[in-house]
C-alpha cells in the first residue's frame, strides 16, 4: 500500500485499510450522524505508536485492573522488535539471514520460533499452491536489481532458486535450503506473525480490549470498543479517492495487498509482489484483502491473492475465512 494512501485516510481514524470483508459484505462508507468517532473508540485505552519493520506499529489496549498499560505496551513492542531480529531478510545479524548465508551447505539448527515460523510458512504455500511462499528471495532480489524488465534467462535462474521445494525442515528445529542460491524473504508474512504475537501476549495478561494497527494494512481487533459491538476499520481500494466500505473486526485479524502496474505521478506503487510459480512480478492493478481468526493467515493470503483472484473461492470454503479481491 503506498505511503499516500494511508496518509490520505489517516485523518478519519476508522483505521485504515485496502479492503476486505468480514462475515458480511462491507457496509458502503457514508458519513452518518451519531457515527462514533475516533475518540469514542478508544475512550479508556492507551494508545503508542513506534517504528518497527520498517513500517509504523500503532497498539491501543485497555489495561485490566491493577495492570499497567505502559508496562504492557512495552512488552508488545518488545516482542515486535525481537521477532524483527529473528526474522529481517534485511538485518545481517538476524536468523534468518544468518540461514540464508547457509544455503546449500547442509541443515542448522535454527531457533525454535524461527522453526515454527517457516513451518507456518510452509502450510499456507501449501494451502495457496505456491501463490504465497517465502522462498522467494533470489527472485525478489533480480527483480530488484534490474531496472527494466527481467530477461528470461535470468528469471529462469532465479526460479531455479526459488520455490518451497527448496526449504527442507526437519524436527526438533533444523532448516536447510538446499541451493546456495535460495533465499529466504519474510516480508509477505512477517507484520502478521508480529501482531499474532502480540494479540498472544495481551490475552495471556488478560487484556479484553485492543486494536493493533501495523502499518495500516494489517490489524487485529480484540474484543471491542465501549459503546460499540466491534472494531471499525475503514476499507479502501487501489484507487485511494473512492473507499469500498468499512469492515467489523471481533477478535479476528485483518490483511490487505495492493499491487499497482507501476508507480503513480507520487513515486508510490512500483510492482513488488512476485508471482513465484510464473518468476513474475504482479503488474496488473490488484487488491486483495483476508478476515481470518488470525493475523499470520490473514497477512499470507492477501498476498496469495495479488497473486492468484481465482484462489478466493478455495481459501474461503476450506480454511473459512472472508476475503475481497478487486
Amino acid at each position: 500500500m503506498s505511503g499516500r494512501f494511508i496518509a490520505a485516510l489517516l485523518p478519519l481514524l476508522l483505521l485504515p485499510a485496502g479492503g476486505c470483508s468480514g462475515a458480511a459484505a462491507p457496509s458502503r462508507a457514508r458519513p452518518r450522524a451519531g457515527v462514533a468517532t475516533a475518540q469514542d473508540l478508544f475512550a479508556g485505552t492507551t494508545r503508542r505508536a513506534q517504528w518497527v519493520m520498517g513500517t509504523l506499529l500503532v497498539i491501543a489496549i485497555e489495561a485490566p485492573r491493577g495492570l499497567d498499560a505502559e508496562a504492557l505496551l512495552g512488552e508488545a513492542f518488545d516482542i515486535v522488535h525481537g521477532l524483527d531480529r529473528l526474522l529481517s531478510a534485511y538485518r545481517r545479524d538476524s536468523a534468518l539471514s544468518q540461514l540464508n548465508r547457509r544455503a546449500g551447505r547442509g541443515a542448522v539448527q535454527v531457533p525454535v520460533e524461527l522453526f515454527r515460523f517457516l513451518q507456518r510458512s510452509q502450510r499456507l504455500s501449501e494451502h495457496t499452491d505456491g501463490a504465497f511462499d517465502i522462498v522467494l528471495g533470489a527472485l525478489s532480489t533480480a527483480h530488484g536489481s534490474d531496472r527494466g524488465a527481467l530477461g528470461a534467462e535470468a528469471r529462469k535462474r532465479a526460479r531455479a532458486c526459488s520455490g518451497r521445494a527448496q526449504l527442507a525442515l526437519a524436527l526438533p528445529a533444523r532448516a536447510h535450503l538446499r541451493s546456495s542460491c535460495a533465499r529466504l524473504d519474510s516480508g509477505a508474512v512477517g507484520k502478521g506473525y508480529a501482531v499474532d504475537a502480540v494479540v498472544a501476549r495481551l490475552r495471556a495478561r488478560g487484556v479484553r480490549r485492543a486494536f493493533v494497527n501495523f502499518g495500516g494494512s494489517t490489524f487485529y481487533g480484540r474484543g471491542h470498543p465501549r459503546g460499540a459491538r466491534a472494531w471499525p476499520v475503514l476499507l479502501g481500494g487501489a484507487d485511494p479517492r473512492h473507499a469500498v466500505g468499512v469492515v467489523h473486526l471481533r477478535d479476528q485479524a485483518l490483511s490487505t495487498s495492493l499491487a499497482l502496474p507501476q508507480r503513480d505521478e507520487g513515486g508510490f506503487g512500483a510492482p513488488h509482489i512476485v508471482d513465484g510459480r510464473s518468476g513474475q512480478l504482479v503488474r496488473t492493478q490488484r487488491f486483495a484483502a483476508v478476515v481470518a481468526p488470525s493475523a499470520t493467515d490473514a497477512d499470507a493470503l492477501s498476498t496469495a491473492l495479488i497473486v492468484d483472484p481465482s484462489l478466493r473461492p478455495r481459501l474461503e470454503r476450506r480454511l473459512g475465512v472472508r476475503c475481497v479481491t478487486r
